[in-house]
C-alpha cells in the first residue's frame, strides 16, 4: 500500500498511517477471536475437571489430558 501511494506522488506517511491503523484493527479483532476460543475451552477444561469421578484413576486420567 505504501508503495502506490508513493507512486502517487504523496509523503510516504500517507501510506503508513493507514496501513498502521488497519493493522491495529486487525489484530483488535484476531485478539478478541482468539480470547473467545480460550476461554471456551477453559470453559470445558474446568466443567470436566469439576466433575466428580469415580475412581482416582479416571482423575489421574482427566488431569493427564
Amino acid at each position: 500500500m505504501a508503495v502506490i501511494v508513493r507512486l502517487l506522488g504523496f509523503p510516504v506517511w500517507a501510506g503508513i498511517v493507514p496501513g498502521l491503523i488497519v493493522f491495529f484493527g486487525t489484530y483488535i479483532v484476531l485478539a478478541r477471536r482468539i480470547a473467545t476460543r480460550i476461554q471456551a475451552l477453559s470453559q470445558t477444561a474446568q466443567r470436566e475437571l469439576s466433575a466428580p469421578s469415580a475412581n482416582v484413576r479416571e482423575q489421574k486420567v482427566k488431569i493427564d489430558k
